[in-house]
């Protein structure tokens, strides 16, 4: 008696067979249980800001990689749920204005603190120009200013025109 292959082994269903199905049923698992990928943003060292830049929370996490200015006249907004990541012991420098606005909703503060890496915190924000500043719902983690600034702090303002 001749049996034909499919017979034989017992798995050919439906232009199917068993190894196929497993590999598909494989394939949508992993798409189904896929951990979601974030986005990231690194701002390079030495980054000045001019104009007006808008930081959203479908980027973040933004990690400053070193030295970053909001020059005179520009305007960083950075939106709620936002966490920016500090490399470096710099601070951030404001000569211009920063809108960093959250909500009360955990999901939606904004975050300001040193890379999950770093020994040896990061240094603040530091605003020194005449441009008005806004924070709400804004937490300032893991700051240490070096020791050879006296002005210290998570946030400095030595600029008598600063609001914040």
């Amino acid at each position: 008696m001749i049996h034909r292959v499919e017979e034989v082994r017992g798995l050919q269903h439906g232009g199917f067979d068993m190894y196929q199905r497993l590999g598909l049923i494989g394939v949508l698992a992993a798409l189904l249980f896929a951990v979601p990928a974030f986005a990231q943003t690194t701002i390079p060292d030495k980054t000045i800001i001019e104009g007006n830049v808008t930081w959203t929370q479908a980027s973040s996490p933004y990690t400053v990689a070193g030295s970053l200015t909001v020059a005179a006249g520009a305007t960083l907004t950075v939106e709620p749920g936002v966490m920016v990541l500090c490399a470096t012991l710099n601070p951030i420098i404001i000569e211009g204005s920063l809108q960093a606005i959250g909500t009360p909703a955990a999901t939606d503060t904004i975050r300001f603190r040193d890379t999950f890496k770093s020994t040896t915190g990061w240094g603040g924000l530091s605003f020194v120009g005449e441009g008005t500043s806004n924070l709400e719902f804004v937490k300032i983690l893991n700051v240490n200013t070096p020791s050879t600034t006296t002005l210290g702090g998570a946030i400095q303002v030595t600029s008598k025109f600063a609001t914040v």
